[in-house]
């Protein structure tokens, strides 16, 4: 554009008594005069050699910025500026005779640089008004299923009033993809920008970026020759100036921790989406827990990739964990190796040391935030927890790791935190994924192994103990207890399996295995079927010989000559209970004298002879009642009526049963009290002077609602069989219930049979 000659020699107001404000939006073209005002401080800043200066488009942009106009609105202001207005700025100069004149070069010079300010304003509105820049990439293309995570995450995106959504898992749970995925359904409604960055948190040789990094980065997709400030806090105002006004998507993937989130708040109108490992609390931020797929997304996955698996689909999913990962890495792997059958390969999963091989891929994933923990005594507890089976309550590790119970809670806190364990907020327990116990497994010395496996053990004969006295509780502890037992089963197996391993190498293995039977004997005899037992005992027999124990040698006798004797093997049985009365005799133990008695008496009773099974049962109760054993007692007149019973002497059977009724409700013995009134029933359901159907119905009911309570094996043939007799009573005449009741009993006594076999 033509000028006039200048004539310099000049003090004009200087750039600081510009307008100010950034966020004051124009919608008409920038005043002249404040362009007038930026083109002659331009000027004097170039003609003075201000050593800040790089151009004069610096001072141009810095005066649209500052009114919070677009480079449009500023070129537009630039091109309605005619030849006076440029005669205007010369005028302007505020020229006195004391500055010495410039040269013809010098004037030439500030022509020159007056027409480059316009080029410069010019190409700068062509680059900032390109269209939105659309950086997100596609969702993998064996992506399937996960619609209820597609649901949770849409539903907190639109329902939460806060700008952040987090997702928040383990690694290789596929929460970019996820993120991707619903990033892709949202992107019309944030037209002007979708931006992914990559914060690289949990990248493995790559430092993480900054938020500050990530702010320059949402900058320079708008403005490419973005220069980033030595600030901080001129960035985060770039930032936020940049978002003013428009749609946008950020995505902000791989966080490691809060501090990665500082500033990136978007102004309204934005939405930012971010994916961790670290689920801790964030301010401003919405977590979306993401869990491992159902299993029929799993299986969807799975036959997605590949047909190859859709005869053992369901065990391969399971086999994985149902993590995305492992279940691409296990589908790719079958559909490129043709000589590997989904039977083999399932087999090579079910395989630990195979299955770590499987599973490298997932492995260095899991690594990364190994790598990331800082202090290597959480790191060592988190390996620790490798001796779990399954889930636990928080006092475990405690004992594991030697700490008080409130210590541990804050140490799996930090490891929730890296999401290196799962926690279930409705149980209160935590657990590692299957596929992150067999990195943590890799990472155990033996000699760290041993001393946990051993903890483990010792905490679990306890929590066997602990089901035992809360069963000979009574009344609803019994059920307590079986509740307990039933939840830490997998850990109780455990510890008993880990310490009858080691019985032969180590004493203290030697002595939990010993004792685990012993502690947790009243659960167990309901839960454990004979055969299972027996390994059991036999184990701890072991054990107790080798410790030169001869009382538990006693009882482990004992015990296997009762599992025998469910087996139906009663000779076996009745050895076994001979050397348990001879060791219980030679070390005085009068209890388990008692014991070894009534069990002879009971296989004496199985073998038909039943006189010389009531003189068992009579130097039992002699005993019982010598030592005070209320329990004892009643379980030895239990014994008795059934050999009175056998003999045809009901009244003297009933006598039994009533009294045991008796002792067990008073110690709150709820299970013997149901097995006396199944006996009592059984009396009046048979035909004689005791005949009463109804009141052997009423018997029999009782413990049919607390076999049920317990899920005894025999719950339902016993449920069945009331429900025959009470059909039997109402619709059959009482001339031909006789032998309705005895069909009705033979066919309970083959379900019974069949239930425990």
């Amino acid at each position: 554009m033509p000028c006039a000659p200048l004539i310099p020699n000049c003090h004009p107001a200087r750039p600081t008594d510009l307008p100010t404000s950034r966020y004051n939006r124009f919608t008409m073209p920038i005043d002249k005069k404040i362009i007038l005002q930026a083109v002659q401080a331009a000027l004097i800043a170039v003609i003075e050699g201000n050593p800040l200066v790089k151009g004069l488009s610096t001072f141009i942009h810095e005066v649209y910025k500052s009114v919070g106009a677009n480079p449009d609105e500023a070129l537009k202001s630039w091109d309605a500026l005619t030849d006076e207005d440029f005669r205007e700025i010369v005028d302007q100069l505020d020229i006195t005779a004391k500055n010495t004149a410039l040269t013809a070069a010098g004037i030439t010079r500030v022509e020159e640089l007056i027409h480059r300010l316009g080029d410069e304003l010019r190409a700068e509105s062509a680059r900032k008004l390109q269209p939105a820049v659309h950086q997100l990439r596609s969702v993998d293309a064996d992506f399937t299923g996960r619609q209820a995570d597609l649901a949770t995450i849409r539903n907190h995106i639109h329902a939460s009033n806060v700008a952040i959504t987090g997702l928040q898992g383990m690694g290789g749970i596929g929460k970019t993809q996820l993120a991707l995925a619903i990033a892709h359904e949202i992107k019309p409604q944030y037209p002007d920008a979708q931006i992914l960055i990559d914060m690289q948190g949990y990248t493995r040789g790559k430092a993480p970026l900054t938020a500050s990094d990530a702010m320059a980065d949402v900058i320079n997709s708008f403005e490419r020759d973005f220069k980033r400030p030595e600030s901080d806090n001129q960035l985060a105002a770039e930032y936020i100036s940049v978002l003013n006004g428009k749609r946008c998507l950020l995505l902000i993937d791989n966080i490691r921790d809060e501090s990665q989130l500082a500033g990136l708040m978007p102004p309204a109108g934005c939405k930012l989406i971010t994916t961790t490992r670290n689920t801790g609390t964030f301010s401003g931020l919405d977590a979306v827990r993401v869990d491992v797929m159902t299993e029929a997304d799993a299986v969807a996955l799975l036959e997605k990739i590949t047909d190859r698996v859709k005869p053992l689909a369901k065990e391969i999913a399971a086999a994985c964990g149902y993590l995305p990962l492992a279940l691409n890495v296990t589908a790719h792997a079958l559909r490129t190796r043709k000589n590997i059958t989904a039977k083999d390969y399932l087999r090579r999963l079910n395989d630990e040391e195979r299955r770590v091989k499987a599973f490298d891929k997932v492995h260095q994933a899991i690594a990364v935030s190994d790598d990331l923990i800082e202090d290597d005594e959480l790191r060592q507890r988190w390996y620790a927890l490798a001796v779990f089976p399954g889930d636990f309550m928080s006092f475990a590790p405690a004992h594991v790791w030697k700490l008080d119970n409130d210590d541990a809670v804050y140490v799996l806190s930090d490891l929730m935190t890296l999401s290196l364990i799962e926690y279930d907020e409705q149980t209160g327990r935590y657990k590692l994924h299957d596929l992150v116990r067999d990195y943590v497994n890799t990472k155990l010395t033996p000699d760290t192994r041993n001393t946990a496996a051993l903890r483990h053990a010792e905490q679990y004969k306890n929590v066997c103990l602990a089901t035992d006295r809360l069963y000979k509780e009574g009344g609803d502890n019994i059920l307590v207890a079986l509740n307990l037992f039933d939840t830490e089963r997998h850990n109780i197996d455990a510890g008993f399996n880990w310490s009858a391993t080691n019985t032969e190498t180590s004493d203290p293995a030697a002595q939990l295995c010993n004792a685990y039977p012993d502690a947790g004997a009243y659960c167990l005899a309901l839960r454990q079927h004979p055969r299972e037992w027996i390994t059991w005992l036999e184990h701890a027999l072991t054990a107790a010989r080798r410790l030169k124990d001869r009382w538990m040698e006693g009882a482990h006798l004992g015990n296997l000559g009762l599992a025998y004797f469910d087996l139906g093997e009663t000779k076996r049985a009745i050895e076994y209970h001979e050397q348990a009365l001879a060791i219980s005799r030679e070390i005085g133990d009068r209890r388990g004298e008692g014991n070894a008695l009534g069990n002879l008496g009971l296989a004496y009773y199985e073998l038909g002879e039943t006189k010389r099974a009531i003189e068992y049962h009579k130097k039992d109760l002699a005993i019982r009642h010598e030592i005070g054993d209320r329990r004892g007692e009643g379980n030895a007149l239990g014994n008795l009526g059934l050999a009175y019973a056998d003999l045809g002497e009901t009244k003297r059977a009933i006598e039994c049963y009533e009294q045991i009724f008796a002792i067990f409700r008073e110690i709150g013995d709820r299970l013997g009290e149901a097995n006396a009134s199944w006996n009592l029933g059984d009396e009046y359901r048979k035909p004689g002077e005791y005949f009463d159907l109804s009141n052997a119905i009423a018997f029999m009911q009782v413990s049919v609602d607390f076999y049920a309570e317990l899920g005894h094996p025999t719950a339902e043939a016993r449920t069945a069989y009331v429900a025959a007799l009470r059909q039997i009573l109402e619709r059959v005449d009482p001339k031909d219930q006789p032998a309705a009741i005895e069909e009705a009993t033979q066919i309970y006594l083959a379900a019974r049979r069949e239930s425990v076999a």
